[in-house]
């Protein structure tokens, strides 16, 4: 019969060590739950700064693509500006120009008028 206490005793000792053991494994678990939990809204709070950074970050970039609009509308009105003082720059050039040639072609016609001239008159 001790021997059947024995083993009673044996069988309540490990029943008593699975006991504590299982109540150390709930613990982890729940600390580890506890730690999962925080994780997670810690990265709910750093996505939601990443977003709010992503939005102030497309806020300056319109702003900068607006500025570079701006400076390239700028620009293109500089230049048609350009272009017409060269305009009214280059008109006198461009006088003297069509002048010479109607002289040139005046003193061609000149010429061989007066050469029809002396070929005739001098025959």
């Amino acid at each position: 019969m001790n021997d059947d206490k024995k083993n009673a005793n044996i069988y309540l000792d490990l029943l008593n060590d699975i006991r504590t053991d299982q109540k150390e494994t709930r613990k982890c678990v729940d600390n580890l739950d506890k730690k999962v939990v925080l994780h997670i809204q810690k990265t709910e709070f750093e996505l939601q700064a990443i977003n709010k950074l992503d939005e102030h970050q497309n806020e300056l970039l319109g702003e900068h693509i607006k500025g570079v609009n701006t400076l390239k509308t700028w620009c293109d009105e500089h230049a048609q500006q350009n272009d017409i003082r060269f305009d009214k720059l280059e008109a006198p050039g461009n006088w003297v120009k069509g002048t010479v040639k109607i002289a040139t072609v005046l003193t061609g016609f000149g010429g061989l008028g007066y050469l029809i001239m002396k070929i005739f008159v001098g025959i």
